[in-house]
This record gives structure tokens, sequence and C-alpha cells, in this order.
């Protein structure tokens, strides 16, 4: 197992704040409802139809103007 040494005290610092943004971030945005908007063709719904065309194991489906409209792997993050 490699470990990461720190020795410059700036580089701690940052260190230090970072993972405090990051904490704060997450007590933030813990009770933050997300939700896709059906009727916006080109942004939610398309990813929505695209996943499921992905589970459908039909990788893009047909080629049109919307096919790389969010990029490849992007609805691969849709939960």
């Amino acid at each position: 197992m490699t470990r990461i040494k720190i020795s410059h005290s700036k580089d701690k610092q940052f260190l230090l704040f970072a993972i405090f943004f990051l904490i704060i971030k997450l007590i933030l945005m813990k009770d933050v409802t997300i939700y896709a908007i059906t009727t916006a063709f080109a942004d939610d719904q398309l990813m929505v139809h695209i996943a499921e065309k992905l589970l459908r194991l039909n990788w893009l489906g047909g080629y049109n103007h919307y096919t790389l409209a969010k990029g490849c792997f992007s609805h691969f993050f849709l939960r």
C-alpha cells in the first residue's frame, strides 16, 4: 500500500481546506431533491430516453441530432 506523504505546510492547509469544503457541501446538499424535468427533451428527458435504450442493449439508438448531445457515458450515472 502506498502512502501519500505531505511534508509542506501549505499542502497540508490546502488539503484541510478541501476536506472542510467537501464536508460543508455534503451537509448542504443532503436534503436537496433531484428531479427530472420530463418536458425538456434535449436535457433530462433525453438522458432518461438514452438510459432506457442502454438497458435494452441498444447502445445509442438511432443516429440523429440528439445522439451525442449529452456525451457517451453520462447516461450510466442515472440511478
